[in-house]
């Protein structure tokens, strides 16, 4: 009440936490005449009041005095104090979702890798574990023949939970989403253990040392399965420390990245398929030129030699001399032939060796020791993606075959160069060179297959030949 304010020091009117204040007031009137301040006062109940004060001095009787108005603000600022709140929980939820969006990104990215799904499985539950705010995460896969999960990939987990070993797939908490075929959330579990016995002899001790695991590490989690062609083929599982409550956009969010695992999983074994019915072809592929090539020479070699051994009987030595001299020139190239489907035999060592490394083991392999002149040249050094070391190499491995199995060349050189982002590989051989016109309306000699390998690399190959003259292949590539 105002009698209760009449005669008090301007300092007995201030809340305490404002006295060093009062004098910044009173120097601010004294200059000014007028102030404006907000501060925090206390109601008699000691509940706390938002105030804005308006002032003026004056002189009564010869004395200073201040006219101030006070009013409460205290909803206005909490109505403030409220909007900030909502802002910055808005702003938090957008940065989330840029960063859940970045992660996506990348998860695909890694997708449209060739990476091994081990590599692709740690890098998204290393991702999801940070994206969904968890402590920890987890993919299992189940082993149909033991019947029993498997960890398959871990981020953040505790070694004991590790080490525990295959889960049996029985109906109990920790195989619930995979049983189920739906999310699983446990959002305490102390709570949800409330009726658990340590010594229940009717769980296997796998489940009782998962228990005893998460229980010392972990207060919640949320589990997924993984559906792969219509079929689950696991879960994967996030962990937190405390107890939570698991939002819906938490739980679609994770359901997600569960399809994101799935898809990793279902683009992983397309490629174990199609990788398999590249060996098989490939192993086709030898087997004709094995019978269309080799088999072909080593036949033309008895008929020669038969040939031979006829007409040294008869006494005709000229033309058993040239039939020999035929004998020794397809033994010659049969051994080439048969030198470079033992080269191809052998396990790929591109990823290890690289382009460089590859290539010269292959001249030094085939092209040397079937006795042609073959020379290698870099100019600089290379570190390309994997993608153009393979469609490079090959189309060197197509050129480098026609000049051994029908240009019949006695020297071959690979040269490799980068002017201005711009690789430049050409094979150059000294063969027998053939009709370029010709050879493309009937698609001969590879050129198909080296045109296609080109255009995938965004590349350009150009090919020049002449009858009697060799041959050069060019292809040009754009490179970082």
């Amino acid at each position: 009440p105002y009698e209760e304010l009449v005669g008090l020091p301007g300092q007995d009117i201030v809340h305490p936490d404002y006295h060093h204040l009062f004098e910044d007031f009173k120097r601010q009137v004294q200059a000014s005449g007028r102030f404006h301040a907000q501060s925090i006062d206390l109601r008699k109940d000691g509940s706390p009041i938002n105030v804005e004060v308006h002032g003026a001095s004056f002189s009564y009787r010869g004395k200073p005095h201040l006219l101030a108005v006070a009013r409460d603000i205290t909803e206005r600022v909490l109505a403030r104090q409220m909007l900030e709140r909502r802002v910055e929980e808005r702003t938090r939820e957008i940065e989330q979702r840029r960063r859940v969006a970045e992660g996506l990104r990348e998860i695909l990215a890694i997708l449209n890798s060739s990476r091994p799904l081990k590599e692709i499985l740690d890098f998204i539950v290393a991702q999801v574990v940070p994206l969904l705010g968890a402590n920890a995460g987890v993919i299992y896969h189940i082993d149909s023949l033991e019947q029993s999960i498997i960890i398959e990939s871990a981020s953040g987990m505790p070694a004991d939970f590790i080490t525990i070993g295959p889960i049996p797939l029985i109906d109990t908490k920790p195989n619930k989403a995979i049983l189920d075929r739906q999310p699983y959330a446990v959002t305490d579990f102390e709570a949800t253990l409330a009726a658990y016995r340590a010594d229940d002899p009717s769980l296997p001790p796998e489940i009782h040392a998962w228990i005893a695991a998460i229980r010392t590490h972990f207060g919640s989690y949320l589990s997924v399965p993984l559906i792969v062609n219509e079929k689950v083929y696991g879960a994967i599982s996030i962990f937190y420390r405390e107890p939570r409550e698991f939002s819906d956009e938490e739980i679609k969010l994770a359901v997600a990245f569960s399809d994101q695992v799935a898809l990793a999983i279902e683009n992983a074994k397309l490629r174990q398929r199609a990788e398999r019915a590249a060996v098989i072809e490939e192993r086709g592929r030898l087997a004709r030129e094995l019978h269309d090539s080799v088999t072909q020479s080593l036949y033309s070699m008895t008929l020669f030699a038969e040939a031979a051994r006829r007409l040294s009987a008869t006494g005709e030595q000229e033309s058993a001399e040239e039939h020999l001299s035929q004998l020794g020139e397809t033994s010659q190239q049969a051994l080439k032939e048969m030198r470079l489907l033992v080269y191809e035999l052998r396990p790929s060592t591109l990823e290890e060796e690289g382009l460089v490394g590859v290539l010269r083991q292959r001249l030094d392999t085939v092209e040397k020791r079937a006795g042609v002149e073959a020379q290698l040249s870099v100019e600089d050094s290379l570190n390309l993606p994997k993608e153009i070391e393979e469609g490079l190499y090959r189309i060197a491995q197509e050129a480098l075959n026609n000049a051994l199995k029908h240009a019949a060349a006695t020297a071959v050189t690979v040269r490799i160069r980068i002017e201005r982002n711009l690789l430049t590989m050409e094979i150059t051989d000294d063969g027998r060179g053939f009709d370029l016109d010709a050879a493309t309306d009937t698609g001969g000699v590879g050129l198909s297959s080296m045109q296609e390998r080109a255009e995938k690399l965004n590349g350009d190959l150009r090919i020049a030949s002449t009858p009697g003259k060799g041959t050069k292949v060019q292809v040009r590539v754009k490179v970082r």
